[in-house]
């Protein structure tokens, strides 16, 4: 039943076992010069149980080199020349049903269907393939125990996707493995064993997991934990793997929490802040902008075109019956002028503001009439701000304010922009019941006409 033919130099089989010990249950040809495994090299030995062809030369396998061998139970080709190229037929091991045991210690690269047929197989030793492709393990489902020492594995990361839920042993040494996280250890829910001993190990953050799940683990064993050492960084070189200290990886939520509460409240504070005391000035340097944005603009257009309108009217809606029955008829009817209203010039779906900056620069001045509730509009506010940064960038006297009430000047102190015009500009007043209004409209002419840089 057991025949050893170890060490005996063998160069070739032939037909040695092609018609003969349909007994046979293990041979062992280790240790000899094999090169090539024939088609039928093993024909009549249906019921060997055990097959080691380890430590020969073998460069090639043909396609039906295992014919026969259905109820082998373990085959062992570790050290020997196989490569990807050395196999005729990808599927030459799927002749072999019953076969639970397979060793291809140093088989070189894998092909992502060599398992293919394998159904029994419960121990694979794989080669050194430093990128194992998932999809290799799809049809052998019931793999207990993976052993892939040695083979320059930077990463486990294909077993994700190995479908190998009944994995209970991997033997990982000697590779290049430095990290491994929590999505992985999730994965191998039965894993009894695990050895990964002289590996590249990280020791920061990235193995917090890995080192607290390997020294509380009650199912899985870590073996050699303790002779684990790190090799990144360098300053740490050497040290032992559990001796990294965790603590400092874990985040607390209380900080968090108290991280997260504090910037909100300051937040909150500094936007009630500027809410109250600086609302309008935020809201005034918005404004400035857009009309600094529109200004080049519509200089080069007057330049070339000169002014569509004589003068912007900036008043509020309750002044409009005072616009249409005094202004209208002296300054459009009598001296011809060409003035933008609101209700009249606004282009109809633009928004408001941009109305208000296209009137004011598509004008020759800005004419402000002045009342109570002029100073408490919004958007009155908005117009005269724009007017007052032409004023301030074009340096020319394109502003007219005119009092249509009786404002005391203490009265102007909540509207700091307004005062500061009021003092530093000549401004016109509608005359008082029974006052000649022919002077006024003489004036108002004048200061329209007025082109001079002040």
């Amino acid at each position: 039943e057991v025949l050893k033919l170890g060490s005996n130099k063998l160069l070739t089989i032939d037909n040695a076992f092609k018609n003969c010990l349909p007994s046979l249950k293990n041979l062992q040809l280790v240790y000899n010069k094999l090169s090539t495994l024939t088609d039928g090299s093993f024909k009549s030995l249906s019921n060997l149980k055990s097959l080691s062809i380890s430590d020969n030369q073998i460069s090639e396998i043909e396609r039906h080199a295992f014919t026969g061998l259905i109820n082998l139970d373990q085959l062992l080709l570790s050290s020997n020349r196989i490569t990807k190229k050395s196999i005729r037929d990808p599927t030459v091991f799927s002749g072999m049903p019953n076969l639970k045991h397979l060793d291809l210690f140093r088989f070189g690269k894998i092909p992502s269907n060599l398992l293919q047929g394998l159904t029994s197989l419960e121990m694979f030793y794989g080669g050194t393939d430093n990128s194992i492709p998932p999809e290799v393990f799809h049809p052998v489902p019931g793999l207990t125990k993976l052993i892939i020492s040695k083979a320059q594995l930077h990463s486990l990361s294909f077993l994700l996707n190995a479908r190998l839920s009944r994995l209970s042993v991997i033997q990982a040494s000697e590779n290049m493995l430095d990290v491994i996280n929590q999505t992985l250890i999730k994965s191998l829910s039965r894993l009894r064993y695990l050895d990964m001993k002289r590996n590249t190990f990280t020791c920061d953050c990235s193995n917090e997991i890995f080192i607290d799940w390997a020294m509380k683990s009650n199912y899985t064993q870590v073996i050699y934990l303790s002779r684990y050492t790190c090799s990144y960084p360098p300053s740490m070189r050497g040290m032992r793997f559990v001796n990294l200290n965790t603590e400092s990886c874990i985040v607390s939520i209380d900080f968090i929490c108290f991280i997260c509460t504090s910037v909100l409240a300051v937040f909150t504070l500094l936007a009630s802040f500027i809410y109250h005391f600086l609302y309008w000035q935020m809201v005034y340097a918005y404004y400035l902008f857009l009309a600094f944005l529109h200004d080049n603009k519509k200089k080069q257009m007057h330049q070339q075109h000169g002014f569509q309108y004589d003068a912007f009217i900036s008043y509020n809606a309750q002044d409009e019956p005072w616009v249409v029955q005094e202004l209208l008829p002296n300054l459009e009817s009598e001296q011809g002028w060409r003035l933008c209203l609101h209700y009249r010039d606004f282009e109809p779906g633009k928004p408001i503001i941009d109305n208000i900056i296209d009137g004011i620069y598509s004008s020759h001045k800005t004419i402000c009439l002045i009342t109570h509730s002029y100073l408490r509009s919004t958007w009155c506010s908005k117009e005269i701000q724009m007017a007052n940064f032409r004023l301030f960038d074009e340096q020319k006297d394109v502003l007219i304010l005119v009092f249509l009430e009786d404002i005391p000047t203490q009265q102007l102190s909540p509207y700091h922009q307004m005062r500061k015009l009021v003092k530093k500009m000549t401004c016109l007043r509608w005359p008082k019941a029974g006052e000649d209004i022919r002077l006024f409209w003489q004036k108002d002419n004048q200061m329209c006409e007025n082109q001079d840089v002040s």
